[in-house]
């Protein structure tokens, strides 16, 4: 019996007009359950490329059906993450707004865009699971665990729930209460990050810049915005009111603009902001432990991503097993509505402990490997290694810098060793190696440790944990390691840790291991292989494009290395250029004195978290008369560009587009 669980937005990749607000509908995915086993599951952002994606997760649909053999008709019954009555109520909102021309509910909706892609779907097959409970069950029914206090937090569902709590029992959930909006939890962090130029997506930053801060400065005012009541909850002050009380009446000063230097003031905002949820959640959690009395505890939604509260949660010894749903974050939903169908259908849940999260894409045999590297000789050399581990693990000890792609992609927000970027973890300037390198990210930030499973004790205080496989804990790195891994500890000592066994990942395994038998350490420094533009690669030609827009040293696919070609410039104008299904052409005017208007162009994302990427008037050109079988160079001649210095500064910006990911540049004849 094949079941679906799927949760996003209402439109398909390349359409906004039924786009939810950017708080909701996010992390768009899909999962296939036969008979209670997992077969695939994947985020939609990584076959649309659109990070965060927030569309109808067709593509991650046809991916689990693919890979299951199967079609939507072999499918028994699919679900998805929202109340019926909601998704009903969003639809006429649009409606009334003018973006539907006939009204129909949610049910029709979903069933339409699946019938479009498809075929044939019968309406009766479709159910609808609230959100929260989604990720309740996405966590309970993976924990392993009969019996469990099962808890959720995040910013808000569709159905304005917050923060909720149930019984797990013998396959079953019982809801004991639940919290309503406006006391989010999640809302209150993301409101106040507005104070440090931050907003959705980035509440996880924040949690890296706290140890550098002094909580006291602003614990009180901090402490002022919320209350603990003496039943185990909390009430947080309106959204409304702590935006006025932050930014307006300037409780905690001048907000920061984004791109703007940090201060000690703004480590101290972030500082206070993270003891305050920490207190709040360990209230809670000591009530709901000492009043359930259940000794295990299962964790979702996208608070629980909060790692450094995880850690101490874990050293409190509150628990005696914890599981956090490795996709806490709004993907997992995907996971809880498929255990919903399928006991919608069984009449019982299918409690199946997680053992890994590689359920994406494969990036396939030696000979599939080769085919995709192939079109793309003129660019890089590619060579097979006849051991892998070592080989790598020996660059790696140079001082390089490697993407490694292994395997089937995992589920969830962490690259956990098949999409990876990894380094030598002991020299602190790793960290601003990589990030000139690749991410252009904040360089306060922390880069992760992989340590090998059956050494971790050795060189971190695991707080009564026996594992961390998926990078869900921020633990102490043991002082008599502090040193030694300078590109993985954080300012305050900590780590967020992943352990690999041999059972759960062996190529990464061997590579760990291989470092060790080289250096004496068995730590890695991972991170997502991606730049700041993408969500984590998936497939190995976003395995290619990465490595040529980056300045990585070199790229593993499976047993082969590839190298970038060092002999002149690249050949950009062997490439062709598209626009994904998701970005479009736009040309606007607007005025300019004293009296001219000047004619604008740029690349319009369907998502519109998304900012226009600005162009100039001949790529513009070039992007409207561009044909799959010209490549750049054809083009300029059709344009008539034959000057070499006009031809150079055009392919540069073609260049700097497909590193912002606003264009696709592929060679001649790859698809």
């Amino acid at each position: 019996m094949l079941v679906m669980g799927m949760c996003g937005g209402l439109d398909p990749q390349h359409g906004n007009r039924l786009e939810f607000p950017i708080g909701q509908g996010h992390d768009a995915a899909a999962v296939l359950l036969s008979d209670g086993q997992l077969v695939a599951g994947i985020e939609q952002e990584r076959l649309d490329r659109i990070k965060h994606s927030n569309k109808f997760p067709l593509e991650a649909i046809d991916f689990c059906l693919r890979t299951a053999g199967a079609t939507l008709q072999d499918v028994e019954r699919f679900a998805i993450n929202v109340d019926e009555s909601v998704g009903d109520l969003f639809i006429l909102e649009k409606y009334i707004g003018g973006s539907l021309d006939t009204l129909a509910g949610v049910r029709q909706v979903v069933g339409q865009l699946l019938q479009d892609r498809f075929g044939r779907f019968d309406l009766k097959k479709l159910q609808f699971v609230n959100h929260h409970e989604a990720h309740a069950l996405s966590a309970y029914a993976m924990s392993g665990f009969d019996e469990a206090l099962v808890v959720t937090v995040d910013g808000a569902g569709p159905e304005g729930q917050c923060t909720t709590v149930w019984e797990g029992r013998g396959g079953r959930l019982k809801p004991i209460r639940n919290h309503r909006t406006p006391h989010s939890l999640g809302f209150f962090y993301n409101t106040v990050i507005h104070q440090l130029g931050y907003t959705i997506f980035d509440e996880y930053k924040v949690m890296g810049l706290a140890p550098y801060g002094d909580p006291a400065r602003y614990r009180a005012l901090l402490r002022s915005m919320y209350q603990l009541t003496p039943d185990g909850w909390f009430r947080v002050v309106h959204d409304q009111e702590i935006a006025h009380w932050t930014m307006y009446s300037g409780g905690l000063g001048v907000p920061r603009r984004r791109g703007d230097p940090f201060t000690q003031h703004h480590q101290d905002i972030a500082a206070a902001l993270q003891e305050a949820v920490e207190t709040i959640l360990m209230h809670f959690f000591q009530y709901h432990r000492k009043n359930s009395g259940m000794e295990r505890l299962c964790y979702a939604g996208g608070v629980a991503q909060n790692v450094t509260f995880n850690g101490k949660l874990a050293g409190e010894g509150l628990f005696k097993e914890m599981f956090i749903q490795p996709a806490a974050h709004d993907a997992g939903c995907a996971l809880g509505a498929a255990h919903a169908a399928h006991r919608a259908v069984r009449q019982a849940l299918a409690l199946q402990p997680t053992k890994t999260v590689y359920w994406g894409s494969d990036i396939g045999t030696a000979a599939q490997i080769e085919k995709a590297l192939s079109p793309w000789s003129d660019f890089v050399s590619v060579r097979r290694l006849a051991h892998p581990a070592r080989e790598t693990a020996e660059l790696l000890a140079q001082g390089l810098v490697i993407g490694w792609m292994q395997g089937r992609s995992e589920f969830g927000p962490r690259a956990l060793g098949n999409r990876s970027i990894l380094a030598d973890p002991r020299p602190a300037e790793n960290k601003a190696k990589i990030n000139a390198m690749v991410k252009k990210r904040e360089a306060y930030r922390p880069f992760a440790p992989s340590v090998l499973e059956e050494s971790a004790s050795e060189i971190f205080e695991l707080g009564g944990l026996e594992r961390s496989p998926y990078m869900l804990f921020s633990l102490p790195t043991r002082e008599s390691s502090r040193a030694g891994l300078g590109a993985v500890s954080h300012v305050d000592g900590s780590a967020r840790i992943q352990t690999v066994s041999r059972d759960s990942n062996r190529p990464y395994w061997d590579l760990i291991s291989a470092f060790k038998d080289l250096t004496g350490v068995p730590v890695l420094l991972n991170t997502s292989f991606n730049n700041d533009a993408e969500p984590i690669v998936e497939s190995v030609e976003d395995g290619v494009v990465c490595f040529l827009t980056t300045k990585l040293d070199r790229l593993v696919v499976g047993d082969f290395l590839v190298e970038k070609r060092s002999t002149g410039p690249l050949p950009w104008e062997q490439l062709v250029v598209d626009l994904a299904d998701s970005r479009r052409l736009i040309q606007t005017e607007s005025f300019v004195p004293p009296g001219g208007r000047q004619v604008q162009y740029a690349i319009e994302s369907s998502y519109s978290g998304h900012r226009r990427v600005p162009l100039s008037e001949c790529a513009y050109r070039l992007i409207v008369e561009r044909q799959p079988t010209h490549t750049l160079g054809m083009m300029l001649d059709h344009l008539g560009i034959t000057d070499g210095a006009e031809r150079s500064e055009v392919l540069a910006e073609f260049v700097r587009l497909w590193e912002q990911r606003a264009v696709l540049l592929r060679p001649l004849g790859a698809t």
